[in-house]
C-alpha cells in the first residue's frame, strides 16, 4: 500500500485507537445487538487471505446475519478486499438500490 490509499487506513487506526482498544477486541465481547435483528440486506467481502480476521469469522457473522450475502475472495486480504473487487462491490450496491 502506498500514497493515499496507505495513508488513510494508517489515520483511521490511529484516530480509532485513541481512545483505547476497546474496537480491536469486538470478536472478544458482545456487540451490544443481536445480529439476527438486522432487517436490511448486508454483504460481507472477506479475503481468504485476510491475516487479520479469520475467514471464519466473517462465515460465522455472514450465517447469523438474515438476507447476507458473503463474498469469500481467494488471494485478497485484509486490506487489498477494498482495491480489487470494489467494481464488482459497487455492481452489486448498485442493482441493490
Amino acid at each position: 500500500m502506498t500514497g493515499e490509499f496507505a495513508e488513510d487506513p494508517v489515520a483511521a487506526n490511529r484516530d480509532g485507537l485513541r481512545l483505547g482498544i476497546d474496537g480491536e477486541l469486538a470478536f472478544a465481547k458482545p456487540w451490544g445487538f443481536d445480529l439476527a435483528e438486522i432487517a436490511i440486506p448486508v454483504s460481507f467481502w472477506h479475503g481468504r487471505d485476510d491475516q487479520n480476521v479469520p475467514v471464519a469469522h466473517g462465515r460465522w457473522v455472514a450465517a447469523h446475519v438474515p438476507n447476507a450475502a458473503l463474498h469469500l475472495e481467494d488471494g485478497e486480504g485484509h486490506m487489498s478486499i477494498m482495491t480489487r473487487p470494489v467494481d464488482r462491490m459497487l455492481d452489486e450496491l448498485s442493482a441493490a438500490g
